[in-house]
């Protein structure tokens, strides 16, 4: 096996972890807005709250440039990416978890802070690419 085979082996393995990696995150982020108005609507809430929630979690990426400056100060912006998924997952859950027994201010901050994360997961995991195509 040449020097080069091998090369070309680990930027394909690299490549195909950054679109496993920016396909999960896309439709996770942008699976929540949908998934929140969906939680609204059929628990037989108003449209306006289903709305404003999800504008929750949508309106914080406006902020994306301002919270990618994490990414941009990291030793290591996989960490910053990696510890963004979690927090995001967790606040996500939590949010929905506490919709339908806690006032709609407590999963509409949780869902603030999961929005907030959003630019992380899809354009911080996009800036990873020249990364991965190198291998």
């Amino acid at each position: 096996m040449t020097g080069e085979s091998t090369t070309t082996r680990t930027r394909s393995s690299a490549l195909l972890r950054y679109v496993l990696a920016a396909t999960l995150a896309r439709t996770a982020d942008g699976g929540a807005v949908v998934a929140i108005v969906l939680l609204v609507t059929t628990s037989g809430d108003p449209g306006w709250l289903a709305g404003a929630l999800g504008a929750c979690i949508t309106a914080p990426h406006l902020l994306g440039p301002f919270v990618a400056r994490s990414l941009d100060t990291a030793r290591d912006g996989r960490r910053v990416i990696a510890l963004a998924s979690l927090v995001h997952g967790a606040t996500l859950a939590a949010a929905v978890l506490l919709y339908p027994v806690a006032h709609a201010v407590v999963p509409a901050v949780l869902l603030i802070a999961s929005g907030l994360l959003g630019p992380l997961l899809t354009g911080g995991i996009s800036s990873r690419l020249a990364v991965a195509r190198q291998g």
